[in-house]
Parts: C-alpha cells; structure tokens; sequence
C-alpha cells in the first residue's frame, strides 16, 4: 500500500462506458460495438477513505469539453491500476515501470461543477478484507 497507495501516485482506470455501446440488430443477428476506456489520474489528498472497514478511492473525471461519456454505467468492475511512470532522460521516453492492481471500481458520483468522481474499493479492501470475507 506504501508503493501505491499514496498521493501523487499516476492511475488509470479502466472499462468500457455503456454510453459508448453501439448495437445493431438485423435479423436474428445482434452485433455490439463496445469501447474500451482508459482514464489517467493520480491520486490526491483526500482522495482515499475509510468507512466501517472498507478503504475507498475517489478519482476525479474531469469534462472539458471532450469526449468523456455522461455516465460510466457499464465501466462498474473495471480495474484501477496504481503504476510507476519512468522518464529515461536518454531517449525522452517515458516508460511503464512497476505496476499493481490497487482497486476496482464499482460506483460514479453526480456530475457537480463539470466532475465526476469514479468510486473503487482500494488496496486493503481487494487483497485483505475481501480476501478474509471468501476464506
């Protein structure tokens, strides 16, 4: 939780936003057309909490004026995934170091003041309270 549970350490989230679905049907015949989304952040101060046990990451969407969905129904299971970005000063580049699975995502707030906050059960809750709940 040291490594990735802390502000200032880069996320992304993870999943494929039911407003993006496109479903054609013709026939007996149903094609969907789902997109897989990726959402960068980094977590902030306060943006990690605790109730009755369960630890919680709050991750801020912003809407800008770009192509983020009005609702992240659909997106509820997807991953949250803490990662450690390298700059190699040699090349520029920049690379994907370390990385760990630190939450799952399961509930969006209301649209407030163009944000949208993504909720995720955090690191203690997937890999020790549930652990504990299913043994």
């Amino acid at each position: 939780m040291a490594e990735f549970g802390t502000p200032l350490t880069p996320t992304v989230t993870i999943g494929f936003p039911e407003a993006d679905y496109r479903t054609a049907i013709s026939g007996n015949h149903i094609h969907h057309v789902a997109r897989h989304m990726s959402y960068s952040n980094s977590i902030q101060g306060g943006d990690v909490f605790e109730i009755k046990g369960w630890d919680y990451l709050d991750s801020t969407i912003l809407y800008p004026g770009n192509d983020i969905p009005p609702s992240f129904t659909g997106v509820s299971g997807g991953p949250v995934w803490g990662m450690e970005i390298i700059h190699r000063k040699k090349t520029g580049k920049l690379e994907l170091g370390k990385h760990a699975l630190i939450g799952i995502t399961f509930y969006q707030t209301a649209l407030e003041n163009n944000r949208r906050r993504l909720r995720a059960h955090f690191i203690r809750s997937i890999y020790d309270v549930a652990w504990r709940a299913l043994s």
